[in-house]
């Protein structure tokens, strides 16, 4: 029963980071896109853009940042 629960609490690490990333590069694609549209149709401040496009990717540092906080409280009792 102690490596169930060990084991769930190591899947849910792994659902932490899997999901952020896959967040993160939905978002980052759609910003993307949006930017892309939006530089055609300016003629100037295409750094505002660029900046915006990158900012979902703050998603995925933050659930691999979460990760290495929490690996080390994995434990039976609390997985």
């Amino acid at each position: 029963m102690e490596q169930v629960s060990l084991g769930l609490g190591y899947i849910g690490l792994f659902a932490m980071v899997s999901l952020s990333a896959s967040g993160s590069a939905i978002g980052c694609a759609r910003a993307g896109m949006a930017a892309d549209r939006a530089i055609l149709e300016t003629e100037t401040g295409h750094g505002r853009y660029l900046g915006v496009a990158a900012l979902p990717s703050t998603q995925a540092i933050l659930g691999i940042v979460l990760t290495f906080i929490l690996r080390n409280n994995i434990s039976a009792q609390r997985g």
